[in-house]
């Protein structure tokens, strides 16, 4: 929680301010959008994108060392409520969606390995931070990044709208998922 990306009112620099150092500059852009990993470590940037381009670039920062890896050049979604790039739990994945792909993809970069893949389909990473989880049929499925292993979760669907059962899990004490 000490670190933070900065911008002065009525400027278009951002600035990395970490507790007890200088502020760091990351560059100037009309809209920067930045999240932090849980740990700290690290934080994505979208932007900046000259006004006539289409995309933006996507970019992973490691606090501390100045290193920027490159993820991607993404079309956002001009939808509300869309969702942002997120870090998994452990720090080292992030999962985005490209709205410029023709299946509005999600993509898994490695931060570790510099390394990026299509995923078939996210709804949310799994607490451990080595796996996320995801729809199949309407049923509740776990992949494990390392060993690429899928295991079904539950063998009932989540009630509600279907329309909605991408979001219908939520994990609870001890690695129990609870449904919705």
């Amino acid at each position: 929680a000490s670190n933070r990306i900065l911008r002065r009112v009525g400027s278009s620099e951002a600035w990395l301010w970490s507790a007890g150092r200088e502020p760091v500059s990351l560059g100037t852009s009309v809209g920067y959008s930045s999240r932090f990993s849980l740990d700290g470590t690290r934080f994505y940037l979208e932007g900046p994108s000259d006004e006539s381009s289409e995309t933006m670039p996507l970019s992973v920062h490691i606090v501390g060392s100045g290193a920027a890896l490159t993820v991607a050049q993404v079309k956002p979604c001009a939808c509300d409520g869309a969702p942002p790039p997120m870090f998994s739990p452990s720090g080292r994945y992030l999962m985005y969606r490209d709205y410029g792909a023709l299946s509005h993809g999600w993509y898994l970069f490695d931060t570790a390995n510099a390394w990026l893949s299509a995923v078939s389909a996210f709804t949310q990473w799994h607490p451990d931070g080595d796996s996320y989880i995801f729809m199949r049929d309407s049923l509740p499925w776990r992949h494990d990044i390392a060993t690429g292993s899928e295991r079904l979760l539950a063998d009932v669907a989540p009630v509600g709208h279907p329309d909605y059962r991408d979001n219908a899990v939520e994990f609870l004490g001890g690695g129990l998922a609870l449904l919705r």
